[in-house]
């Protein structure tokens, strides 16, 4: 599948076939996109549409959350608001996931760290561990946006460790793989709020390419289904050696919408962008109000 476009300087991101990439929300009914704090905007797509999914067979399967590499995943949840996303440790005490995660849909500013909880390997009210995040810090260029992004990453601290060193997802380097990123087969696991209480992925995709974000960051597009919820869930990839790493982390789903004179109407489309394992550099990350106070949101308006 090939796609074109250059609607990442657009409100959303539109392509040329009507495809739109929404922040999946954090709101079980509608896709909320973020702008300044205290401004919520929210673009109204129906609970029962299922961006990310197409029309077809719902590619997705139940995974074991026991197995690697699924065992590094888990729930974000937000006790304020009783909403998730999916986050990955990727260190006993640190999980990786999407910096809009850690954001109110109903405030627009980031939630304090006590109001998340991360429950690693959920399954029907069962789980293998769980902690409250102590702290987080997301990319220095992050502001709440109502777009997919390029530096849409978060790195939350644990107030426990809940695995050992060899039980944790690292990121990937794309020097791992020869022929670059374009055309890597990819799985994308996550919770989803279709099927709430089970981990599901898509173990068939691959990546499409890539494109850039309003500021000129790189994204990747892949044809992974996942809907409402796989927010900041790895995109994985088998390095030649057979290792599974992080390619990416899943920022926006596709939505195509047709709209007339009279009513907009919506439906899923397989598919999603992430931002590239090799774009987000750990270090770097800062506490929210140091992002919020140097803006480096640009393009046309």
């Amino acid at each position: 599948m090939q796609i074109t476009g250059t609607a990442f300087a657009r409100k959303c991101l539109r392509f040329a076939a009507g495809v739109t990439f929404f922040l999946p929300s954090l709101l079980l009914s509608a896709a909320t996109a973020l702008a300044d704090c205290n401004t919520p905007l929210r673009v109204r797509v129906p609970g029962a549409v299922r961006i990310g999914l197409g029309p077809g067979p719902d590619p997705r399967a139940r995974l074991n959350s026991a197995d690697a590499p699924w065992s590094a995943l888990g729930r974000v949840n937000n006790a304020a608001l009783g909403s998730f996303c999916t986050g990955a440790l990727i260190a006993p005490t640190t999980v990786l996931t999407a910096a809009h995660c850690v954001v109110s849909s109903r405030s627009g500013c980031f939630m304090q760290p006590n109001s998340l909880h991360f429950v690693l390997g959920y399954q029907h009210g069962q789980h293998a561990g769980h902690a409250r995040v102590s702290s987080y810090v997301v990319a220095p260029t992050y502001t709440p946006s109502p777009m997919a992004s390029g530096d849409d990453w978060a790195v939350l601290t644990l107030e426990a460790p809940l695995a050992s060193a060899a039980g944790v997802l690292r990121l990937a380097d794309l020097r791992t793989f020869s022929r670059g990123s374009e055309g890597i087969p990819v799985a994308l696991g996550g919770y989803q709020q279709d099927r709430r209480e089970v981990l599901l992925g898509d173990l068939s995709c691959h990546v499409v390419g890539g494109e850039r974000d309003v500021a000129g960051r790189l994204m990747l597009l892949h044809t992974c289904a996942g809907t409402r919820g796989t927010s900041g869930a790895p995109l994985l990839a088998r390095a030649p050696s057979g290792e599974w790493s992080i390619i990416g982390v899943a920022s926006g789903v596709r939505g195509g919408r047709t709209t007339t004179a009279e009513s907009t109407t919506f439906v899923g489309v397989t598919g999603g962008a992430a931002v590239p394992a090799w774009e987000i550099d750990l270090a770097a990350g800062v506490p929210p109000a140091k992002s919020l106070s140097t803006p480096t949101r640009a393009g046309p308006p």
